[in-house]
């Protein structure tokens, strides 16, 4: 009893309730300071003073959020459930890690992380802008500012007050059942580092507007954006492992509004790097370059304020708590700021520009039709391209919204038929881009460089082809499966397939030739070129595991064993209660030349107010070097139909039983405990006709059923009976338990984590041979000890 009354729990400990203060005072303090920051840097021109303490004042003001941060993470791992973010994330059974990952598992933590992450690289970033650190202090600043003030109002340090006195409940809820994975370890932090990153590509593209210099801004600024690039990379990556290992859909992206909201400025980050190749070498796309940067961002904050808004929160599988309203007030006005001022600035630059009417620099005598700017330009148009149209379908809800209409987010089968436009001339791109020079030239000598890639891809193509039409080590694919087509048409899938894997064959040749060709004489470009290898086979791995994937729905009885894509499934028991979290099914797999077991997760949920527990599943995964056995299982089910009305005389045939209800029995008066009714029933099937009476029984405060065997599969069940025109409503059960499974064939699912693996360490490997631009920034001079002069 003294656990179940709150008036009874003893206060919380005072050292908890300091730490907690402290986490409160240091996000206010960082909001002050970064105010401070702010105001110093923007009145510091060719004062020194004013800018060494702006500086101080943003150094504080990170260290700040990363000692909230630090206050938090102390409380969780103390169990300290005084707290309502703790309470509500976290219980004294959670493991150790899962404390850690609880801190950024719900909205208030998640701001915090995000603030934190972005802290780390002011902490990085602003000593190293040289002439730029003015503007990108201030911008900065103004950024770091707003998140704490969302912080203010969306605070983790929320007291669980009682009459007045803050209380230490016994124990936590808990995390949301469906985030204890070992990826919400790493993902969340790895992602959250890449948004932070963006922060410092937008300020100080707003930097080198407000300064009128974009030239040396482009060579600053690049391994940042790689950076950024691959820090989202891999989160995005993380992402897709969790969802294929816990959802149990099967598969690795589902175009979810989440997924998009990091995708969008990803997409935006490889438009900004290939137009920055493209301004140092040729000296063009100033203006273009630096309004992708500050549209990273801004893209970004944008899918927050979708993603935290309320608006999503029936179309999303995350699950999503609507801000509070002064927090997404601020959010918003964020947004707003962040936009109008940076198109502003940039407008207007661009009409000085003009003004100046300086004659652009012409290019060299050309040498062909194939330059290596104009397939950057392509490449450019086509990721944001692909970037607009992923972010106009993740608004869709948003939209519906606003038109009064009920939300629905966009089929994944659309995005499908829409991005496969983007992806094939992005990797023929890939493919063709490291092979062309800046000076160009003609189709016959570019065929020329290209023909050997383009036989290894005919060769090797054919050879795939032969593996996958080998029914006993390949797919075994079925030529008569064919794909949705736009407009209604449908195209025979393997030929469909053979295209795509032939242009992912030929973008990896040829960029895998060329880091071979590249890497002695200059090894700053296969940084580049290792990553292009990894996004072509990610890309390979996700159209082979989904285009050639198969997928059979059955169930399995706990006494007799199914059959489903060549394997005999057989129940073999459980591991814990179905109440323990830690309760693994065991089923055995035989068949296809092989024999395992697969331990897919089942456990239920207890529910307050007497409401049935709810199920919490996880897939199990088989893995093989060449394919996956993906087993998904579903909750016991224990009623084979929805209770079914019917009316004296009815017939109704479920599962080939003609079902005849014949009439009502009742013993004892009506309305008194202890009267029963029967169901008299008439079943007829293949095995001959049997009589039922299944029964319900008046108790005192509740129903007795009695149900009535029809076979060795079946009960019968009288649910429920009215008395006034004899109409019974009857149900069938399982006289074994079933449990629904959904087992997918996923072949080549390694190509993706191969690729994940690849494309971080192309990112690695550019960031290392770029970071010579870093230590030139940091030599260079602040902007308040330099003059401004117009830059086209």
């Amino acid at each position: 009893m003294h656990e179940l009354d709150p008036l009874a729990w003893p206060n919380a400990p005072a050292w908890a309730i300091a730490i907690g203060t402290l986490g409160r005072c240091l996000i206010f303090g960082s909001l002050l300071m970064f105010s401070c920051s702010a105001l110093a840097w923007a009145i510091s021109f060719k004062n020194a003073l004013l800018g060494r303490l702006g500086a101080v004042c943003l150094t504080l003001g990170a260290l700040g959020l990363l000692g909230a941060f630090g206050c938090l993470l102390t409380l969780f791992v103390t169990d300290q459930f005084e707290f309502s973010y703790i309470f509500s994330h976290s219980d004294k059974l959670t493991e150790l890690r899962y404390k850690v990952a609880a801190v950024w598992s719900g909205q208030e933590g998640s701001f915090l992380l995000w603030a934190t992450g972005s802290s780390i690289f002011a902490l990085l970033a602003a000593r190293r802008t040289g002439q730029y650190r003015r503007w990108f202090s201030v911008a900065y600043a103004v950024f770091l500012g707003s998140l704490a003030g969302i912080l203010a109002y969306e605070s983790p340090f929320h007291l669980n007050l009682l009459a007045g006195r803050p209380i230490l409940p016994p124990d936590g809820r808990g995390m949301t059942p469906s985030l204890l994975n070992y990826w919400i370890t790493i993902h969340p932090p790895t992602i959250f580092l890449g948004f932070g990153s963006l922060t410092v590509i937008y300020c100080w593209a707003l930097s080198a507007l407000a300064e009128s210099q974009l030239d040396a801004w482009a060579k600053m600024i690049r391994p940042w954006a790689i950076t950024s690039l691959a820090l989202l990379g891999l989160g995005l990556c993380m992402g897709g492992f969790w969802a294929y290992e816990t959802l149990g859909w099967g598969g690795f992206w589902a175009w979810d509004p989440v997924e998009n909201a990091s995708f969008v400025p990803w997409l935006l980050c490889v438009a900004l790097i290939h137009g920055l190749f493209v301004q140092l070498a040729k000296g063009k796309w100033h203006f273009g370059n630096v309004l992708l940067a500050g549209s990273t961002l801004i893209a970004f904050v944008y899918g927050t304020f979708l993603t935290r808004s309320g608006f999503l929160a029936d179309t999303s599988v995350h699950s999503f708590a609507q801000m509070d309203r002064s927090a997404l007030r601020l959010l918003i006005g964020m947004l707003s700021v962040g936009i109008v001022s940076f198109l502003s600035l940039w407008i207007m630059r661009l009409r000085q520009a003009k003004r100046m009417a300086k004659v652009p620099v012409e290019d060299s005598p050309s040498e062909g039709l194939f330059h290596k700017h104009a397939f950057y330009g392509l490449a450019v148009w086509l990721s944001v391209g692909l970037g607009l149209a992923t972010a106009f379908g993740m608004s869709v809800p948003l939209f519906m919204t606003l038109l009064g209409r009920q939300t629905k987010v966009v089929d994944e089968a659309l995005y499908h038929k829409v991005v496969v436009w983007f992806f094939i001339p992005i990797v023929v791109l890939m493919g063709i881009g490291p092979y062309l020079g800046w000076r160009g030239m003609s189709a016959r000598a570019l065929a020329i460089r290209l023909s050997t890639i383009f036989w290894l891809t005919l060769g090797g193509l054919g050879l795939i082809m032969l593996w996958i039409k080998n029914p006993e080590h390949g797919v075994g694919i079925d030529i008569a499966d064919t794909v949705d087509f736009p407009f209604g048409l449908k195209v025979p899938l393997l030929p469909w397939m053979a295209f795509l894997i032939g242009i992912s064959l030929f973008g990896f040749l040829a960029n895998g030739w060329r880091v071979i060709d590249v890497a002695r004489r200059s090894r700053a470009s296969i940084g580049g070129l290792i990553m292009h290898v990894g996004v072509i086979v990610t890309l390979a791995g996700l159209i082979i595991s989904r285009g050639f994937q198969k997928k059979q729905q059955f169930y399995v009885r706990q006494d007799q064993p199914s059959f489903a894509l060549g394997y005999a499934i057989s129940y073999k028991g459980r591991t814990k209660d179905y109440l323990d979290r830690n309760n693994h099914v065991l089923f055995d797999m035989e068949g296809n030349g092989e024999r395992f077991q697969v331990e897919p997760s089942l456990y239920y949920i207890p529910q307050e107010d007497n409401k049935p527990p709810s199920p919490m599943v996880w897939p199990s995964i088989h893995r093989h070097p060449f394919y996956d056995v993906y087993f998904t299982l579903g909750a016991l089910l224990f009623e084979a139909t929805d209770p079914i009305p019917f009316k004296v005389g009815q017939q109704q045939i479920f599962d080939g039983i003609l079902i005849t209800y014949n009439k009502m029995v009742r013993k004892g008066e009506a309305g008194m405990a202890g009267t029963k009714f029967f169901a008299d029933v008439t079943l007829k099937s293949a095995k001959g006709e049997a009589h039922a009476r299944p029964s319900l029984a008046i108790a005192k405060g509740n129903l007795d059923y009695t149900p009535a065997r029809v076979d060795d599969q079946y009960f019968i069940s009288l649910v429920s009976m009215d008395a006034a025109d004899k109409t019974a409503y009857l149900q069938f059960q399982y006289a074994s338990p079933r449990y629904p499974v959904e087992l997918f064939y996923k072949p080549m699912t390694i190509l993706v984590w191969l690729g994940a693996g690849i494309m971080t360490l192309g990112g690695i490997v550019a960031t290392f041979y770029r970071r010579s631009a870093l230590r030139g920034a940091a030599k260079s001079k602040p902007a308040h000890a330099t003059e401004r002069t117009p830059q086209s």
